[in-house]
């Protein structure tokens, strides 16, 4: 089981809401017990905050991916996710879609806006 499973596991703990019955403290206990797991399966020994690096990591690295797949599928029509992977799957349904589609947003504003600032030096 790797990381990714494990968090997949526990998303809506994890990255839900807090409230009066889902606190910060139950969330560190989550990581904790995913930190745990992990030592167990893995031999290696990683605490709550190496294993929330490796998770930020993990995101990082795929999220450009996961939003060019998702935005290629939409201008054709094909199924939202048809081209992920059985990781990028999980790591969209973690962070839902939504994020990286805002993702795709911001990066074709930041591509029109270098278009247009060249435009007005002349290039």
């Amino acid at each position: 089981m790797s990381l990714v499973d494990l968090i997949h596991d526990q998303k809506s703990k994890l990255f839900g809401a807090l409230t009066s019955t889902l606190t910060l403290d139950d969330k560190n206990k989550i990581w904790e017990e995913i930190s745990g797991r992990l030592s167990e399966l893995h031999g290696n020994v990683r605490t709550r905050d190496d294993v929330m690096k490796k998770w930020y990591n993990i995101l990082t690295k795929h999220k450009p991916r996961i939003a060019d797949k998702l935005a290629s599928a939409r201008k054709t029509g094909g199924p939202a996710d048809a081209d992920l992977d059985e990781i990028e799957a999980k790591i969209s349904s973690i962070k839902g879609k939504e994020a990286f589609e805002a993702l795709n947003r911001v990066s074709i504003s930041l591509l029109n806006l270098n278009v247009q600032m060249r435009k007005l030096k002349g290039c």
